[in-house]
């Protein structure tokens, strides 16, 4: 059986069209986004230090007639 070929997802197919990326960044802006790479580095340390959410413990079922 031949081996099957997998596309390049770095290849564009026609998509990125300079006008969709205007929009894209046009759109960013209105809702404020931020293009600064240190207001970036920022969000990513407060995520970062929140750590890790904790593990959800499942109620104790009460025996029946209880």
């Amino acid at each position: 059986m031949p081996t099957r070929k997998h596309s390049d997802p770095n290849i564009t197919n026609g998509q990125d069209h300079p006008d969709k990326i205007e929009r894209f960044k046009a759109l960013a802006r209105e809702l404020g986004c931020d293009e600064d790479e240190a207001a970036l580095e920022t969000a990513l340390g407060k995520l970062a230090k929140s750590g890790p959410a904790p593990k959800h413990e499942p109620k104790k079922r009460q025996p029946k007639g209880s």
